[in-house]
């Protein structure tokens, strides 16, 4: 059995889950544990819905049980809209109708009434089938260097921001950065490689992210993230 979510009952659930949280080590041994994600595999095409009609398919979303966990929530990102979804289970497993021919994200966030943790796995990505020669937008790049948030100790005046861009149809011919020490960054850098040579200075906080572009004009944005150069 499961429930979808909206958004907003979502962060409320989650609000109140925390606040209803205890500090005391006793609950420590309760932290859940990591899903393991096992279906739709990471960065590849889903073959395996069942089609419902030209629009749709239902979709088996699979992970491992993870431990001191009671509640498993599905995150779903369509990565097209940017429309954001929760389904709740208690069973490390469930179907979803999605639209097809879309991409989309996943993970899950474990959670037990005994811990005020919210314990989230990796993050996948999976383009739900559409009709067949379907030309894939790319996915979103995923951030190599530096991390989010991550606090940078150097004397040097530049650094380099690393990446990886996936599509199927193997065919991104660029990628837009967005880098500024101001969120949403707004300074656009082309490059041509999966690599971004540029210039900081010590006490600021950076701001970037990267859009993905094939040879078609299909296009993918990954979310913005931070580093702080000490």
């Amino acid at each position: 059995m499961y429930k979808r979510l909206n958004c907003l009952t979502l962060i409320a659930a989650v609000m109140v889950f925390i606040g209803c949280g205890s500090d005391s080590p006793e609950f420590e041994d309760f932290d859940p544990g990591e899903a393991t994600l096992i279906a739709p595999l990471n960065n590849t095409e889903c073959i395996s819905g069942e089609v419902l009609d030209d629009l749709q398919s239902e979709v088996y979303f699979n992970w491992g049980k993870a431990l001191n966990t009671e509640t498993y929530t599905l995150i779903l990102l369509d990565l097209i809209s940017g429309e954001e979804s929760g389904y709740s289970t208690s069973d490390p497993g469930l179907k979803v109708v999605l639209k097809r021919a879309t991409p989309y994200q996943w993970y899950i966030i474990s959670t037990n009434a005994k811990s005020n943790k919210l314990t989230k796995s990796e993050r996948w990505n999976f383009y739900n089938a559409g009709e067949a020669n379907t030309n894939y937008a790319p996915f979103p790049a995923e951030v190599i260097y530096p991390e989010d948030e991550m606090r940078i100790t150097t004397n040097d005046e530049r650094i380099e921001l690393r990446w990886r861009g996936l599509d199927l149809d193997d065919d991104i011919v660029k990628y837009e950065v967005y880098f500024e020490d101001a969120t949403p960054p707004q300074t656009m850098f082309e490059s041509s490689e999966e690599a971004l040579d540029v210039r900081v200075m010590s006490g600021v906080t950076y701001y970037w992210n990267i859009i993905s572009i094939d040879k078609e004009g299909n296009t993918s944005e990954s979310i913005v993230q931070s580093f702080t150069i000490e």
